[in-house]
Parts: C-alpha cells; sequence; structure tokens
C-alpha cells in the first residue's frame, strides 16, 4: 500500500480535499493529511487531518533531543507521493522560493518522493504574471502539476482556475506511486531542429518538431526517470517534469550536453545541421543573387560515446524506405550505438509515428499509432536494458 500525503492549503477549493482522500483510499493508498496555516486559518481542524502546524504538532527542541522525529521530516519520509491540493498564489510562490515556514512547505521541501501540486484560485490571480512564473518554477523544480480547469469559481468569476478534477488526481497518483522501472535513471533527450545562421534575421533548419521528443521525455518521466530536455524554444516540450536546456545551434546542442553531469541513456533525436557556413555574411540583398557556402558540419552523436561511456546511446534516423535500413545500420556501426530508431521521411510532422528499432543483429517494427504510445513502446523495450 503506498503513502499519499494530502497537503490541504487556503484555497475555498478545499472543502473538495475529503472526496480526494475518499477517492485515493478507494484505490487502496494509505492517506495522511496535513493543513497550511492558510488552510488552519480558512477551515475547521477537520477529524481527518494532521495537526496545522510545525508548532501545534509538538515538535520542540526538548522532543526532539529527546530522539522524537520532527513531523515534517517524519511526514516527509513516510509519503511516497505528496498531493499539495487547493495551492494558492501565496503557497506558489513559498514552494517555488524553497520557504518553508509552515507543515506543508516544511513537508514539501524534506521530502524526495513524487510530488503533485494542485492549483486552485481566482482567473485574474492565476493568470497574472507572477503567479505563472512561480508556477513554471514549480514545475521546472520537478513536480507535476494537475492545472486548474475552467469554470466558475467561488467569487464568482469564470475562467481558469478551478481545481483540476478529482478523477485526473487521482489517475495521476496512480501513475506516480505504480511500477517505475526507470526511477532514478538520468536520461537526455534532445529534440527539434537546430538553426545555422545564415545572416542576422535568417536561418536554415527542418521540419522537426520534437513532438517524438517530447513524447518519449513524457513517458520517462512518468515511468520515474530524471529527464534532461534539450531543444529549442520553438520545439514541443512535455508536460511533465523535466530539467529543460535551450538549444538552437548545433553548438549549443553540444554544450548543453556537456553540461549535464551524468546519464543511464541517452536519446538523439534532435535534427542537427549536417552543415556549417564557413562565412556567415551581413544581411543579404534581397533584391541579389547569394550563394551559400555550406561545409559538412561535425556530428554531435560521434561525441556522446566519449562524453558519456557508460550510457546506453540511442539514435534516431530519418529516411526513405528503400535506403532506410542500410542507413540505420551504417550509423549503428560507426557510431556504436546500442540502438537506431529509423522512422520514415513520410511520418515527418504527423501526428502518428511508425518506426524500426535495429538493434545489435535484430530489428523490430513498430506500426502505425499516436506518439505517445510509441513512446510507450519504446520505453518498455529500452528499460529494460537496465535490469
Amino acid at each position: 500500500m503506498k503513502n499519499v500525503l494530502l497537503a490541504l492549503c487556503g484555497s475555498i477549493a478545499g472543502v473538495r480535499a475529503k472526496s480526494v482522500k475518499t477517492a485515493l483510499e478507494a484505490e487502496k493508498m494509505n492517506v495522511r493529511c496535513i493543513l497550511s496555516s492558510g488552510a488552519k486559518k480558512l477551515f475547521k481542524q477537520p477529524d481527518w487531518a494532521e495537526k496545522s502546524t510545525l508548532f501545534d504538532a509538538g515538535v520542540s527542541a526538548k522532543e526532539y533531543r529527546n530522539g522524537h522525529p520532527m513531523r515534517h521530516i517524519e511526514l516527509a519520509k513516510w509519503a511516497d507521493l505528496i498531493i499539495v491540493y487547493g495551492a494558492t498564489a501565496s503557497t506558489l510562490s513559498r514552494l517555488s522560493n524553497g520557504m518553508s515556514d509552515d507543515l506543508v512547505s516544511l513537508a514539501y521541501l524534506a521530502s524526495s518522493c513524487p510530488k503533485v501540486v494542485v492549483p486552485a484560485m481566482n482567473p485574474t490571480m492565476w493568470n497574472a504574471a507572477p503567479t505563472q512564473r512561480n508556477w513554471q518554477q514549480v514545475l521546472s523544480d520537478g513536480a507535476w502539476g494537475a492545472s486548474p480547469i475552467n469554470g466558475k469559481v467561488a467569487c464568482g468569476d469564470c475562467g481558469i482556475g478551478h481545481v483540476a478534477d478529482t478523477e485526473n488526481i487521482v489517475s495521476l497518483a496512480k501513475k506516480l506511486t505504480t511500477n517505475q522501472p526507470l526511477l532514478d535513471k538520468h536520461i537526455i533527450i534532445t529534440g527539434g531542429s537546430a538553426r545555422v545562421p545564415v545572416d542576422p534575421i535568417r536561418y536554415i533548419a527542418n521540419h522537426s518538431s520534437g513532438t517524438m521528443a517530447s513524447a518519449l521525455a513524457q513517458v520517462a518521466t512518468e515511468l520515474g526517470a530524471a529527464v534532461s530536455y534539450i531543444s529549442p524554444p520553438d520545439a514541443k516540450r512535455p508536460k511533465a517534469p523535466h530539467k529543460w536546456h535551450k538549444a538552437i545551434t548545433n553548438n549549443d546542442f553540444a554544450t548543453a550536453v556537456k553540461s549535464i553531469q551524468k546519464a543511464d541513456y541517452i536519446l538523439h533525436l534532435a535534427a542537427l545541421s549536417d552543415f556549417k557556413i564557413t562565412h556567415k555574411a551581413d544581411k543579404m540583398d534581397s533584391k541579389q543573387a547569394q550563394k551559400i557556402n555550406l561545409q559538412p558540419a561535425p556530428k554531435l552523436i560521434s561525441q556522446l560515446q566519449k562524453w558519456f561511456p557508460n550510457a546506453i546511446t540511442i539514435g534516431w534516423k530519418a529516411a526513405d524506405l528503400a535506403t532506410m535500413e542500410t542507413a540505420a545500420e551504417a550509423l549503428m556501426k560507426r557510431e556504436n550505438l546500442y540502438a537506431v530508431v529509423a522512422n520514415p521521411l513520410s511520418t515527418m510532422g504527423s501526428a502518428t509515428a511508425e518506426c524500426t528499432i535495429f538493434l545489435q543483429g535484430s530489428k523490430t517494427q513498430l506500426y502505425q499509432c499516436s506518439k505517445i504510445e510509441m513512446a510507450q513502446k519504446l520505453w518498455d523495450i529500452f528499460s529494460k536494458q537496465h535490469d
């Protein structure tokens, strides 16, 4: 039975917290509830909640010296999952800045388990720039988000700010407390298209959107991995928690990869440029014919094994069907890769995916499905390599 710490905050949406607790318990989860300082002021202490603040919990220097665990440390060690329910703008500010001035923020900071933050507030407050900045920081720091939905809130206003549906929160809780074969694994995923500047306002790129890379990062995080995701700002990014590294040029991608300290897997999907421009001009005159001198660019994939010799490195290859197998096998042999995933050029930009996985001495064809489904199938294969 998994232990879930339900942390109730000072939003009026907290009146729904009992139904969340009941739904979690129906899924055979052991639930304890604590209150933030704001929640204690708003709600009468429910009989199903822990004492509401660190000091009310009876933790004193004397008790600590006598060997009693400090309550926030005890709760943090007990929990397999923390759900911060009805998070207010004030809560998001505290969590994003590492403040620890009540039991909720203390337990949150002291725990290394997965966390789900469920905001609820007035739509104008939700859309305010400081709130959105704090929300993005909470997600970047590794929390899962159950974003507010469109609806009527307690003050009578309508818009995005209504607390997420209970069934969605419980579904996410189940996902984060079930078998996670990638737990504690560090994964680097590159996605999107690199740019080669032609002049100050023009560049060469390709059609890669980063959608498949984003799906793989999403699923990897759901399976317990810590994901470093490297992409340009306009590429698709996963909704799941990840550490994002901005990269625009080939050099940016290389610098970002080298800055990462550890990798158990590297999935190199980004479409880096095969060429560099030897003489980049000032802004070109659009009224005159222009010549661009393209020269072969160094390959990032050739450096990955040198930088991370113990990582399982997987390359991607887009090619036409007639040459796909030959190209994939040549890439795997040349770069000493664990595997190459080859996809037909016709699937680029599509909402669906199909591919063939080339392993040493074998190949497996995966037929057309959504990119999230494809990511799940691929990780089902890749995750077994560290068993």
